[in-house]
C-alpha cells in the first residue's frame, strides 16, 4: 500500500514539474507546511531537491531549510530537534533569501528548543533578543501576530530565569500593539493578560494581578462555552490571589462565579469538570478556615478528599489536594485535634509518595515538621524538615528559606541557640536570593527578625539584635513591595503588627534608631488615606490629569450609588473599583514625576521641620499599646504603656460612665497615668496620633496630677498618622473667615428640630461673612456649589451605620449625603465643624481606624475636621461652638480657640453637673491645628516704630553735637 502510495506521488509530482514548473512545485510544499501535513511535505521536498543540480544554489538550501523544518516537527526528542535546528543555523546567512515567514519559524523554535534541550536559558535569550534587534532595525515586514508571539515568546523566558519584572515589560509591549491594532478587547489578548496577571502575582503586584485576572475573565466570559478551562484556571487563579492579599469578600464573589461555570459542564466526565471541582472545593475550605466555620470546614474537605479519590487523573491536582490537606490538618491542630491533624497527613502522604510530586511533599512535610515541633518531639519535627529539604530543589529560593526557617525554630525550642542562629543566616542568605517579594517571603522574614531577637534577650549577643533589627528593615521594603496603598485589611494588619512591635521593642533596648524605626513604622501604615487626601486636597493643581481626575471622580459617584444601596451589585462595584485603580495607575505611568507626590515617604526631621507642638503617638500590637514622644529628633521617648486588653476595658469604662453621666474621675486619673503621666509633658500643646480605640477618647477629659481637666493644660488636636497630619498641615494666609453654613429645620421629616443649632447657624450668618443655608435651601445641591470657602458648617442630624459605613449619612433638607458619596467628591477645605451627632463614630476598620463621616471629609480633601464623639447636648453644644468661632476669628490657632471655648464653657456655665466631660469634651479637632487667619498685630508695628524713632533720636543728639 505505501510503495502504491509513493509510486502515486511520484506520477503526480512528476506531472506537477513537468507542467507548472519549479516554483509551483515549491509553493505545494509550502503550503502542506503551512497546513502541518508535514509527512506529505517532506516526501514532496525530498523529490524536488533531487532534482535542482546545484546543490549550492539558494534555491536548493531554501528548500533543504524547509525539509528540516517540517522534519522538525515530527521529531519527539528535544535533543534531535535542536540537531536539526543547528543544521539550519548553518545555512542561514544574511544572503539566504528565506521568506521572514520561515526565517521567524526557525528562530522561534531554535530559541523556545535551545531552552528546553539543554536548560541553557540564558543563550535562548540572547538568541531571542538579537532577532528581535534585527526585526526592529532592518524593518523587516513581519506579520504583528507574528512580531506579538516572539515578544510573547521573550517573556516566557525571562519567566524561566526568574525575571518576571522582565517579562511584564514584554508582555506590556505585545499589549501596545494590540491596542493599536483595535484587538484590546480580543480573545487573543485575553491570553495576554491572564500571563500579565501570573507574572504581576509572581512579583507581589496584587492590584495589578487582580486587574489583569479580572480583564481576562471579562473577555473569556464573553464565549463561556469555549473558554471554560482558561476561566476555571483564571477564577482559580483570581481567587488564590485575593485570599492571600486578605480580601475575603471579593474572593467569595469570584468563587460563586467559579461555582457557576463548573455547574454549567455537561461532561460530568471532563478534565475541565474534575480539575474544576477540585479547585473550587479547595477555595472553599480556604474561606471556611478564614470565616472560622468548623463545621462547614469539614464538610468541605470531606467532599474534596472524597473527590479527589475518584479522580482518574489526580496528578495535576495533586499540589491542591496536598495544599488543602495541611490547612485544614493545621485548623485541626490549632483546634488541639492532634490525633485528626496527623491521620489527615499520614493519609495524603500515602496518597502522594507514589506520584513523587516533590512540591506536594514538600508542603506536607513542612507542616509534619511543624505539628511535631510544637508537640516537643523535637527528632520527628527534624527528620521532616531534612526530608522537605532534600526533596527542594537547588533554585527553589522561597521554598528553601522556609524550610531553614523551620529548622532554625527547632533548635531555638531546644536552645542550641547557636544553631539555631546559623539556621535563620541560612534562610535569610536565601530571601536575599529572591528577586521578587510576596507575602511567603514576608512571613518568613518577620519571623526570623522575631526570633533573633528572642536570640538576643537569651544570649544579649549584639549581633543578634543588630539581625534583628535588618531583619525588620527588611521586612519594611517587603511589605511596600506589596503593599499598594489600598484599604488595609485584617491580612495585612497582622503582618504591620509584628513589625511594629519588633522594631518597637529594639527602640526600648537601642534608641540611637529611634527616628528611623519611626519612620519605618510610618511607611508601612495605611496610606489609603492619604493617596486620596492628595488626589482630592492637591493634586488638582496638575491641569496634565485634569481629564483622568475628571473621569475617576464620575466613577467614584457610579460606586458611592452602589456602596450605599441595600441590593450592592458585587460585580459592579468591583468592576468600578478596579477601572478608578486603573486609571489611577495611568496617571502614573503617563506622569511618572507624580508617583513621589502620590506616595510620599515619610521623613521625620522633614515633618519635625514644619511643626512647633510636640507628638505623642500611641502604636497598637497584638497585646500591647506604646507610646511614642516626639519633642525633637533627639528627644524621642519610647515606652510600652499598657496591655491593651486592659486599655480597652478602661477606655469602655470611661466612655460607659460619660454616656450615663456617672462621674469619671477615677478612670479618667487611671487613664491619664498610663496614657500621659510617663512621658511628662512640659509643654502647653500635643498632637495626638492613633488609628486605634483610642479615636475614642477625648484626652482634654482625662484628669491629670493636679486634678484639673487636661483642656486646661494642653492644647490638642489629632490625626490618624504623622503621614496624613503632614499633608494636611499646608500653611494658609486667610485674612477673614468665609463660611457655608448649613442648617436643615426637619419641619417635615422624622428627625426631632434642633433650635440650638438655628441659632448657632444665625450667630454665624450674622457675625461672619457666611452663606447661610437653612431650611429649604440647606440642600446638598448648594453644598456641592460653594466649594471655595475656608469653612463649611454643618449645623445638623447625622446617622451613624456601625456595620456597612458607606451608609452612614449626613441629613439635608432634599436628601442624604451618604459616607459614599463624601468619598466621590473633591473638597479642599480648610476646614469643616460637624456639630451633629457622633460624627466622630462608625465602623472599627482593622488597620484603618474609626470609618468615620469625618473620616470621610479628610478622604474627600478637606485639612481639618471638628467632629462629635457622642450625642453632644444641643445647647452645650452651640455655646461651645459660638466660643469656639469667636476665638478662631481673633487669629487662634484651632486647637487653642477649641480649647479655649471649652474652657470659657467651664467657667461660665452655673450648673455644676453641666461641667460633667459629657457636656463639653465630646467635640474634638481633627487635622491641621494652625490659625485660619493671620490677624495684623498693631502693638508690635506700634512699638516697633517707638524703637526706630528712639534710634533715630540718638544718632540726631549724638551728631548735633
Amino acid at each position: 500500500m505505501k510503495l502504491f502510495f509513493n509510486f502515486f506521488l511520484f506520477l503526480i509530482v512528476t506531472s506537477s514539474y513537468s507542467q507548472i514548473g519549479t516554483n509551483a512545485l515549491e509553493k505545494k510544499a509550502d503550503s502542506l507546511h503551512e497546513k502541518k501535513s508535514y509527512s506529505k511535505a517532506i516526501r514532496l521536498r525530498e523529490f524536488y531537491l533531487s532534482n535542482i543540480k546545484n546543490k549550492q544554489s539558494s534555491q536548493y538550501i531554501n528548500n533543504e531549510i524547509k525539509l528540516y523544518l517540517s522534519k522538525y516537527y515530527l521529531t519527539t526528542n528535544w535533543n534531535e530537534k535542536l540537531e536539526l535546528l543547528e543544521e539550519i543555523n548553518k545555512k542561514i546567512t544574511s544572503e539566504t533569501s528565506l521568506s521572514e515567514n520561515f526565517k521567524f519559524e526557525f528562530f522561534e523554535n531554535y530559541y523556545l528548543t535551545i531552552g528546553n534541550a539543554t536548560g541553557d536559558w540564558v543563550k535562548s535569550l540572547e538568541i531571542a533578543l538579537d532577532y528581535l534587534k534585527n526585526i526592529n532595525t532592518k524593518n523587516y515586514k513581519l506579520n504583528f501576530r507574528k512580531k506579538i508571539k516572539l515578544l510573547q515568546d521573550i517573556a516566557f523566558i525571562y519567566k524561566e530565569l526568574d525575571n518576571e519584572n522582565k517579562a511584564i515589560e514584554y508582555y506590556k509591549t505585545a499589549e501596545e500593539i494590540y491596542f493599536k491594532k483595535g484587538l484590546i478587547e480580543s480573545n487573543e489578548v485575553a491570553f495576554l493578560y491572564n500571563n500579565l496577571g501570573t507574572s504581576s502575582y509572581k512579583v507581589s503586584d496584587f492590584k495589578n494581578s487582580q486587574n489583569y485576572y479580572i480583564r481576562a475573565t471579562s473577555i473569556w466570559e464573553r464565549d463561556l462555552i469555549n473558554n471554560t478551562d482558561n476561566l476555571i484556571l483564571s477564577y482559580n487563579s483570581l481567587i488564590s490571589n485575593l485570599l492571600e492579599y486578605g480580601n475575603l469578600e471579593n474572593a467569595k464573589y469570584y468563587l460563586s462565579k467559579l461555582k457557576r461555570i463548573i455547574f454549567s459542564l455537561r461532561d460530568k466526565s471532563s478534565l475541565s469538570l474534575q480539575k474544576g471541582t477540585l479547585l473550587y472545593l479547595h477555595n472553599q475550605l480556604k474561606i471556611n478556615i478564614a470565616e472560622k466555620k468548623e463545621n462547614e470546614a469539614s464538610i468541605t474537605y470531606h467532599q474534596l478528599y472524597d473527590y479527589f479519590i475518584k479522580l482518574t487523573d489526580k496528578k495535576s491536582v495533586l499540589v491542591s489536594f496536598s495544599d488543602a490537606t495541611s490547612i485544614y490538618a493545621e485548623y485541626s491542630y490549632r483546634k488541639k485535634e492532634y490525633k485528626k491533624a496527623f491521620l489527615l497527613l499520614d493519609k495524603a502522604e500515602k496518597i502522594l509518595i507514589p506520584f513523587t510530586d516533590k512540591k506536594a511533599l514538600i508542603d506536607l512535610y513542612s507542616f509534619y515538621s511543624y505539628f511535631w515541633r510544637e508537640l516537643k518531639d523535637f527528632n520527628k519535627a527534624h527528620f521532616y524538615i531534612d526530608e522537605g529539604i532534600l526533596l527542594c530543589n537547588e533554585n527553589e529560593f522561597r521554598d528553601l528559606a522556609g524550610l531553614y526557617t523551620s529548622k532554625a525554630m527547632i533548635f531555638f525550642q531546644e536552645k542550641s541557640f547557636i544553631e539555631s542562629e546559623k539556621n535563620f543566616d541560612k534562610a535569610v542568605s536565601y530571601i536575599e536570593l529572591c528577586k521578587n517579594a510576596d507575602f511567603y517571603l514576608l512571613s518568613y522574614n518577620s519571623e526570623i527578625a522575631k526570633e533573633y531577637f528572642d536570640i538576643y534577650e537569651v544570649t544579649k549577643k549584639t549581633s543578634c539584635l543588630k539581625k534583628a533589627y535588618k531583619g525588620y528593615k527588611l521586612s519594611v521594603n517587603l511589605f511596600n513591595n506589596i503593599y499598594e496603598n489600598d484599604i488595609f485589611n485584617y491580612s495585612l494588619e497582622e503582618y504591620v503588627k509584628k513589625i511594629r512591635n519588633g522594631l518597637l521593642n529594639i527602640a526600648l533596648i537601642n534608641p540611637n534608631h529611634n527616628v528611623e524605626i519611626i519612620e519605618m513604622i510610618e511607611n508601612t501604615q495605611s496610606k489609603y488615606l492619604c493617596k486620596n487626601f492628595l488626589m482630592n486636597k492637591r493634586i488638582k493643581s496638575f491641569d496634565e490629569v485634569a481629564n483622568y481626575l475628571s473621569e475617576i471622580n464620575t466613577l467614584k459617584s457610579k460606586l458611592s450609588f452602589y456602596l450605599k444601596s441595600n441590593s450592592a451589585n458585587k460585580f459592579k462595584i468591583n468592576q468600578l473599583k478596579n477601572e478608578i485603580d486603573l486609571l489611577e495607575r495611568k496617571i502614573k505611568e503617563e506622569f511618572p514625576y507624580l508617583n513621589t507626590f502620590l506616595n510620599p515617604n515619610f521623613n521625620l526631621n522633614q515633618f519635625l521641620s514644619k511643626t512647633n507642638s510636640p507628638i505623642l503617638v500611641y502604636y497598637q500590637t497584638d497585646d500591647s499599646v506604646y507610646g511614642v514622644y516626639i519633642k525633637t529628633n533627639d528627644d524621642i521617648k519610647v515606652k510600652k504603656i499598657c496591655d491593651l486588653k486592659l486599655l480597652n476595658e478602661k477606655v469602655i469604662i470611661f466612655l460607659s460612665k460619660i454616656d450615663i453621666r456617672n462621674s469619671v474621675d477615677t478612670v479618667s486619673k487611671e487613664l491619664y497615668d498610663i496614657l500621659l503621666a510617663p512621658f511628662d509633658i512640659k509643654n502647653d500643646e500635643i498632637t495626638i496620633i492613633t488609628n486605634t480605640f483610642l479615636n475614642k477618647l477625648p484626652f482634654e477629659a482625662l484628669l491629670n496630677k493636679e486634678n484639673k481637666f487636661l483642656v486646661e493644660q494642653l492644647k490638642i488636636n489629632y490625626s490618624t498618622s504623622l503621614s496624613l497630619l503632614e499633608l494636611q498641615k499646608a500653611k494658609h494666609q486667610n485674612k477673614a473667615i468665609k463660611i457655608a453654613v448649613f442648617q436643615p429645620d426637619y419641619k417635615n421629616s422624622d428627625y426631632t428640630s434642633l433650635p440650638f443649632a438655628k441659632k448657632e447657624a444665625l450667630f454665624l450668618k450674622n457675625n461672619f461673612d457666611s452663606n447661610y443655608f437653612t431650611a429649604s435651601q440647606a440642600t446638598i445641591n448648594n453644598f456641592l456649589k460653594y466649594k471655595e470657602n475656608t469653612i463649611y458648617h454643618l449645623a445638623m442630624h447625622a446617622k451613624i451605620d456601625y456595620e456597612n459605613e458607606f451608609k452612614s449619612k449626613l441629613i439635608f433638607h432634599d436628601n442624604d449625603l451618604f459616607f459614599s458619596d463624601l468619598y466621590a467628591l473633591n473638597l479642599p477645605l480648610d476646614l469643616v465643624v460637624l456639630s451633629a451627632c457622633e460624627t466622630g463614630l462608625g465602623k472599627s476598620q482593622e488597620g484603618e481606624g474609626i470609618m468615620s463621616i469625618s473620616r470621610a471629609f479628610t478622604f474627600s480633601g478637606v485639612s481639618a475636621t471638628i467632629h462629635s464623639l457622642w450625642q453632644t447636648p444641643d445647647k452645650q453644644g452651640y455655646e461651645i461652638m459660638q466660643y469656639f468661632y469667636e476665638f478662631l476669628n481673633e487669629g487662634l490657632p484651632k486647637n487653642e480657640a477649641l480649647q479655649k471655648a471649652k474652657i470659657k464653657f467651664l467657667s461660665t456655665v452655673k450648673a455644676q453637673e453641666l461641667k460633667h466631660p459629657y457636656y463639653w469634651s465630646g467635640f474634638v479637632l481633627n487635622g491641621n491645628p494652625d490659625a485660619l487667619v493671620v490677624k495684623t498685630n498693631y502693638f508690635y508695628f506700634i512699638l516697633l516704630g517707638l524703637v526706630i524713632i528712639g534710634i533715630l533720636l540718638v544718632f540726631f543728639l549724638k551728631f548735633r553735637k
